[in-house]
Order: structure tokens, then C-alpha cells, then sequence
């Protein structure tokens, strides 16, 4: 049985993370400018990783039902490379991801989160 108050608050959370990382707008900030600002580099790496972590307690039930719109297994592995790579983190992921990975899980989370699909 999906237990569906925790996954819903579990994507209400990510949710924030999400717009923790859209807020920066990063289409105005270039790899480079992203690359050697450790500010804005660090706190989109932690939300990421964030975002990774809570993933990991989503229901199987939930993830399995909402796998065909989202990856969550590539999710909870760039979770584990920020939790365990250390010093192999390649920005231009992250930056990517950022850029263009975020936005689409965020239009999901609000989508799942309206229509309480859960």
C-alpha cells in the first residue's frame, strides 16, 4: 500500500529544491562563471544532492508507478556520486543537470503535487 502522505510530502519537499536551483537562474550564469563560483556551485551541488537523498524514500510502489516520467533511479545515483565520489564530482553534470534536468522534475513535482496523483 503506497503510503501517499509521506511520498507527497517527500515531493513537496524536493519541490523546494527544486526552486532553490530554478530561483538562480542559471541560463543567465555561464559554465564558467558556475564553475568558479563556489557559492552558487556548492548550493546547487547540496540541493541536488538533496533532492537524490529524498528520493530514496519515495514508496516503490510510488516510484515504480511514475518511472515512466521519471528517472529516479538516475536520481539516486547522482545522490550516491555526490555522497561517495568526493573529489570526482564533474561540474558540467551538475551544471547540466542544473540547467536542464531540474526545470523538467520541477514541472513533474508541481504536476504530482496538483493533481494528487498519488
Amino acid at each position: 500500500m503506497v503510503n501517499v502522505n509521506r511520498d507527497l510530502t517527500l515531493l513537496l519537499h524536493m519541490l523546494k529544491y527544486t526552486k532553490e536551483i530554478t530561483d538562480l537562474n542559471l541560463i543567465k550564469i555561464t559554465f564558467d562563471d558556475f564553475k568558479s563560483n563556489y557559492v552558487i556551485r556548492n548550493s546547487v551541488s547540496m540541493d541536488i544532492m538533496q533532492i537524490g537523498e529524498l528520493s530514496t524514500h519515495l514508496s516503490e510502489e510510488y516510484v515504480s508507478k511514475s518511472s515512466k516520467e521519471i528517472n529516479w533511479k538516475a536520481i539516486r545515483g547522482m545522490r550516491n556520486r555526490f555522497a561517495h565520489g568526493y573529489f570526482t564530482m564533474d561540474y558540467k553534470i551538475i551544471y547540466e543537470t542544473a540547467l536542464n534536468d531540474i526545470p523538467e522534475l520541477q514541472q513533474f513535482l508541481i504536476k504530482e503535487i496538483e493533481n494528487n496523483k498519488l
